[in-house]
Order: C-alpha cells, then sequence, then structure tokens
C-alpha cells in the first residue's frame, strides 16, 4: 500500500498495534529497516515478489485494504 505516496507495509505489531514501515529502495532492490524481524531487516530483494515470499516465510499474509 502507498502512504503518502511511498510503498508502506501495514502489519500488526506483538502489541497488536497497527504499524506502517517503509518499503525502501537501493539500486533496484528491496528492502525494509525493521530490527525486530531480523531474518529480513535490511537485506535486499531483487523484486517485490521475492521480498512478499520472505514475509510469508515469516508468517505474514497479503491481506486486500478496502479502497486501495
Amino acid at each position: 500500500m502507498n502512504v503518502d505516496h511511498k510503498p508502506t507495509l501495514i502489519h500488526r505489531s506483538s502489541d497488536r498495534s497497527i504499524v506502517h514501515t517503509l518499503i525502501q529502495r537501493d539500486h533496484g532492490s528491496f528492502y525494509i529497516d525493521r530490527p525486530k524481524w531480523p531474518t529480513i531487516s535490511g537485506r535486499r530483494y531483487p523484486s517485490l515478489s521475492e521480498f512478499s515470499a520472505a514475509l510469508r516465510l515469516m508468517g505474514l499474509k497479503p491481506v486486500q485494504v478496502a479502497g486501495s
């Protein structure tokens, strides 16, 4: 989802609150900076599909946001 025209991952934190994490780009790769997720934080993924697969392996599930 885009928040303020920036690609953003919207998810729940361990305390169940809603969190917005910016999806960043670096020389064509995708990554996030989220130290609580050490398996993927800072790791560069060459495509959104690979980034999405890594999120799914962590247990995140994609959902459709109304109006997007």
